[in-house]
């Protein structure tokens, strides 16, 4: 899918190559966000991912010219738990490279915290999604900065534009696993979709990951008038749908990042404490819904007032958020 750059490119380059942790989306389109977010922070460098599944050629370049390498970049997701490859990581660290992080959001309970903290060690630049992910990563690190979340680093005002009142809604499910409350927000989603459809409304279902897709398919069975859209195909295209709607309401914490970043009213599912970390950095955790207590009832009041939405805070806190994150990579870039 394009995640890699040539080797050729990489062996013959004056440009500084930063290694990057993180998730690749591979049709998982929240993964393929905050990846090409930090390629648009690290534009003039060249950033190459780095795992188990990476190129061969790529892999034994890097394992043999670790010198070469400029710092580490851990991209967004939640990332600070299990770690892979801790030791190509930590080797790196031990030879004075330093660490960018992302917006990473951190695990309530950190797996291998010996190697996070050997990584973390050093200065390192950036910061992690939240509040939440700062109270969890203390174990380990003190002092962490809050940058948001790492897909702000796209954030404009020209895709953050006042909705207008049109009948499409934008909706989403989908998870990697089971979660506490998933059979009673389903039975209450689906009643919301009732409503919809009984009031005249378009419904729109985006889905972000081929599980998302299947559920989705499920509805339509359920739903004739759902139309299934398709994956977008990066962030501009997303930003698109969302600015065709009048209100969004999803599971995926990614299809909550881009209502937050299209200005779109919108109810996010809390199905996870990433969800919680996101609203709280930006100072609007009334606006996630546990999904024990995602009742028909406050779905329905949450789009009813969806024009009351208070935008001024959240816009002014993306815009520091994505100042920071090039803040902080233009220093880390220079100190590397």
């Amino acid at each position: 899918m394009g995640h890699y750059p040539s080797l050729k490119s990489v062996m013959f380059t004056d440009k500084k190559i930063f290694v990057y942790y993180g998730f690749l989306g591979d049709n998982n389109y929240g993964d393929e966000l905050v990846y090409h977010a930090t390629k648009a922070l690290f534009e003039k460098d060249i950033l190459l991912p780095v795992s188990r599944y990476m190129p061969i050629l790529l892999r034994l370049f890097v394992s043999l010219n670790k010198s070469k390498i400029s710092g580490i970049a851990v991209g967004g997701g939640t990332l600070v738990g299990r770690f892979n490859m801790a030791a190509f990581f930590e080797d790196l660290v031990i030879s004075g490279k330093s660490v960018y992080m992302h917006g990473t959001g951190v695990k309530e309970v950190i797996g291998e915290q010996n190697a996070w903290s050997k990584v973390l060690s050093r200065g390192n630049f950036g910061g992690v999604r939240g509040p939440m992910s700062v109270q969890n990563i203390a174990v380990i690190k003190k002092e962490m900065k809050i940058v948001g979340d790492a897909a702000f680093a796209l954030f404009s005002d020209s895709t953050f534009q006042d909705r207008g009142n049109n009948k499409k809604v934008l909706i989403n499910l989908g998870t990697h696993a089971s979660y506490h409350g998933q059979e009673f927000f389903r039975k209450e989603f689906k009643e919301f979709i009732t409503f919809l459809i009984g009031d005249g409304y378009v419904v729109n279902y985006l889905p972000f990951h081929e599980i998302d897709l299947e559920l989705g398919n499920e509805l339509k069975k359920e739903f004739a008038e759902i139309n299934i859209l398709k994956q977008p195909d990066g962030f501009e295209a997303c930003a698109e749908l969302f600015a065709d709607c009048t209100f969004a309401i999803g599971e995926r914490l990614h299809f909550t990042v881009m209502a937050v970043m299209t200005k779109s009213p919108f109810i996010s599912i809390n199905y996870a404490k990433k969800h919680e970390d996101l609203l709280l950095s930006l100072d609007i955790p009334e606006a996630g819904l546990s999904p024990d207590l995602a009742s028909i009832t406050k779905i329905k009041d949450a789009f009813i007032k969806r024009k009351d939405f208070e935008w001024t805070t959240v816009r002014k806190l993306m815009i520091d958020y994505k100042d920071r994150q090039f803040a902080e990579m233009r220093q880390f870039v220079s100190k590397s």
